[in-house]
């Protein structure tokens, strides 16, 4: 894994407010996700809340589109388990456990709590 945080140029140009969002080719639970690494600082792209099922095969086409590799999933939903099964389908295969950083601070502190998550194989 690299220290470099990802860059994805499409979202930063829906953030810079240099595009609009298109919901046929963004994700608004990608778009999202990004937004908030960038402020956790984390090199992959961690996604944090919660990823609905009808929003995989569309995560699935971008990370492949945008070049990413490798990304991790940190959100503790009830579903997670069919969220890594159908990624799985995709190929885009569970890799192992990492820590990243939450989008949320320790208490009293600059420092972002340091927290599991899913590290995820792009095939």
């Amino acid at each position: 894994m690299s220290n470099k945080a990802v860059v994805i140029g499409e979202f930063e140009e829906i953030l810079n407010g240099k595009r609009e969002f298109d919901a046929e080719r963004d994700n608004r639970t990608m778009l999202r996700a990004y937004a908030q690494n960038k402020e956790a600082g984390n090199a992959l792209l961690n996604f944090n809340d919660v990823i609905c099922e009808e929003d995989i095969n569309q995560i699935a086409e971008i990370v492949r589109r945008t070049g990413i590799k490798e990304f991790t999933i940190s959100c503790a939903t009830f579903s997670l388990i069919r969220i890594l099964a159908a990624f799985e389908e995709l190929g885009i295969k569970f890799a192992g456990i990492v820590k990243v950083n939450s989008r949320f601070h320790v208490w009293n502190s600059t420092e972002h709590e340091v927290i599991p998550a899913f590290l995820m194989k792009v095939a």
